[in-house]
């Protein structure tokens, strides 16, 4: 009898043990999820001054536009905080909508993978170009830190060669992602 109720003991435990594992790993991704949707608003409230903090890590690279001129890498807090600055002031508003999030854990580390379209309606005054609609998706790496995760590397990646809707980039940003994802060769 009391090999049975140790080992009815040892079944619960590891069910246990299991069920925590699992739970964990939805919080995890939950978080993930949220700060992903944060990044967002803070985008379209005009407070990416405070994306390096809540978003990144310190030492967090960003291969946001690679292939537009002048490249656009910033690499830790303050390069990202002086791009995000310079970038959005192009804008008059934005709107980022995230969906289609896809998250891996493992550990203290993730990846994922968020689908986004992004409006952005320029700030210029008089005659401006058309307003410019983006297809994209990030692939992210996420480190669990003293503060929750925080992405330390971003890339940026298109569906479609400009965007999807009639506009032309800004100045600074000739090309959006490292890749054309979306392509029929793929």
């Amino acid at each position: 009898m009391s090999t049975q109720i140790d080992s009815e003991a040892k079944s619960d435990s590891d069910d246990l043990k299991l069920i925590r594992a699992e739970l964990q790993e939805l919080r995890d991704k939950d978080y993930i999820r949220e700060r992903m949707d944060l990044y967002a608003f803070l985008l379209d409230t005009a407070r990416w001054k405070d994306i390096p903090e809540e978003i990144f890590t310190d030492d967090a690279t960003d291969f946001h536009l690679p292939e537009s001129t002048p490249p656009r890498v910033p690499r830790g807090r303050r390069e990202l905080g002086a791009f995000f600055d310079e970038v959005m002031q192009d804008f008059a508003g934005t709107q980022h909508m995230m969906g289609n999030f896809s998250v891996q854990v493992q550990g203290d580390e993730a990846t994922s993978r968020t689908y986004a379209l992004c409006a952005h309606w320029m700030a210029e005054d008089g005659p401006k170009p058309a307003d410019w609609t983006v297809a994209i998706c990030y692939d992210d790496k996420w480190r669990r830190t003293s503060v929750g995760w925080r992405v330390y590397e971003r890339r940026l990646h298109s569906f479609g060669p400009y965007g999807i809707a009639a506009g032309t980039p800004p100045h600074n940003q000739t090309r959006v992602g490292s890749d054309l994802y979306g392509a029929r060769d793929r």
